[in-house]
């Protein structure tokens, strides 16, 4: 499968969670990679999402949650991949290691940010209705902003 080589160049330019003896600062090139390489992340999760294991899930949200941490905000990157994720396989997606960095992009008031972090809530609406509302609370007050 083609995501697990393009998740490990990204980790390769990221700081994951768990990997503390590797510290990649943030330059614009490594921030050009991890934009290309999200945008093909994404397309593959939309695409094939739903054949994905959850450790392959797991993975992709902690590279996530490193992209948002190297880069000391949430990236439009990290934000893409999230889309993907709750488009493509929802299901696997722990709602609880995300909302927080959601509701920041909805509360940022950054264009490209917040129309992200609202496509991943209306893909988590559409694919886990019954997950979602418990976390509208803490979305819709931004979203009325």
């Amino acid at each position: 499968m083609l995501l697990q080589p393009i998740l490990a160049l990204l980790e390769a330019n990221c700081n994951v969670p768990g990997q503390i003896d590797k510290y990649i600062p943030v330059t614009s090139e490594v921030t050009s990679k991890q934009d290309s390489l999200a945008a093909i992340v994404q397309t593959i999760l939309i695409k094939i999402g739903h054949l994905m294991e959850a450790t392959i899930s797991l993975r992709t949200v902690n590279l996530v949650i490193g992209m948002f941490k190297q880069h000391e905000d949430v990236t439009e990157a990290g934000l893409l991949i999230l889309v993907g994720l709750a488009s493509g396989c929802p299901q696997l997606l722990e709602l609880n290691e995300i909302c927080k960095y959601l509701k920041h992009a909805l509360d940022s008031k950054e264009g490209t940010a917040c129309r992200y972090s609202c496509g991943v809530i209306s893909d988590l609406a559409y694919g886990r209705p019954e997950t979602i509302a418990d976390y509208l609370a803490d979305y819709v007050p931004a979203l009325m902003t």
